[in-house]
């Protein structure tokens, strides 16, 4: 399943490094409800796919979870491209980093204090948090203007 999750995200970011798009609310809420359909749809799979050998039924949850969450990986690369200067993009994939190692601890210990369902939910609590903020930021409309007014 990280797999999964990784490739998914991956590819995403891929998408989004190919669009100009720099929106990361909407993204990011879709991330959550990507998230949040498989969340709720996957056991509902694995019990329709329990009759099938092991191998073909954990590959078919692993591609669907994968393609859930492309969505993931779209907002950071937007980000990123919305932050635009040199200290602010390294400031940025610093933070990223140190999180990465962070949540990486993090899911492992949720997920078995909570459970798989548990870690899905607070994804998709996260991500959307993501997108209320990036709805709440002021966007910076460059104005070509270098001194006070």
């Amino acid at each position: 399943p990280l797999g999964a999750v990784l490739l998914g995200g991956a590819i995403g970011a891929w998408v989004a490094t190919r669009t100009r798009s720099t929106r990361v609310s909407g993204v990011a809420g879709l991330a959550a409800l990507t998230v949040g359909v498989w969340m709720l749809a996957a056991p509902l799979l694995a019990a329709s796919l329990a009759h099938l050998p092991p191998a073909i039924s954990g590959t078919a949850l692993s591609v669907t979870l994968m393609l859930a969450c492309v969505p993931m990986g779209l907002p950071f690369p937007r980000l990123l491209r919305e932050i635009g200067s040199a200290r602010g993009v390294a400031t940025a994939l610093a933070l990223s980093g140190s999180a990465a190692v962070a949540a990486g601890a993090g899911a492992q210990w949720l997920s078995h204090a909570v459970g798989t369902l548990g870690l899905a939910a607070a994804a998709v609590g996260l991500y959307l948090l993501a997108a209320i903020t990036a709805l709440r930021a002021t966007p910076r409309i460059p104005t070509g203007r270098t001194g006070p007014d």
